[in-house]
């Protein structure tokens, strides 16, 4: 029996979320980001969403910012910042508003990613990983870092 590693668990996942193409070869999904970032790496992303709300001529508002990121190492009393290191994911942005919470799912990545949402309600609280949906260090909403 050989010990298992991380590159045996990618080579499986890529394998399992291939598929087949329009000529009926195998093809598998190039994962080496996911797993050089989540598994081989150091760090953890940490966000800054900063953002402003409007209204449109429909009736509805506009939420739209920016969300930046980082990669910090450490605890949330002393940490180091990562240079030149961003993480790559899928992070749900929620609005709440006296009609519901609407959430649109961002991929984020790199220094900086831009998002824009329209909601029918005037909101009332806004969210970045509400619910943890990736693993973050923190978020800080319209705060300086």
């Amino acid at each position: 029996m050989r010990e298992i590693v991380s590159r045996d668990i990618q080579t499986v996942s890529e394998k399992a979320l291939g598929g087949v193409d329009e000529n009926g070869n195998p093809y598998n999904v190039d994962l080496e980001w996911f797993f050089d970032q989540w598994l081989r790496g150091s760090g953890l992303p940490q966000y800054r969403m900063v953002y402003e709300t409007r209204q449109a001529e429909d009736g509805s508002y506009i939420v739209e910012g920016t969300i930046h990121q980082r990669v910090v190492v450490g605890n949330s009393r002393a940490f180091s910042v990562v240079e030149d290191k961003f993480y790559r994911g899928f992070v749900d942005l929620s609005v709440v508003a006296k009609k519901g919470e609407f959430q649109k799912r961002l991929v984020v990545q790199g220094p900086e990613t831009t998002f824009r949402l329209s909601v029918p309600d005037k909101p009332l609280e806004v969210f970045l990983n509400k619910d943890g949906e990736i693993l973050a260090h923190e978020v800080k909403i319209n705060q300086a870092w």
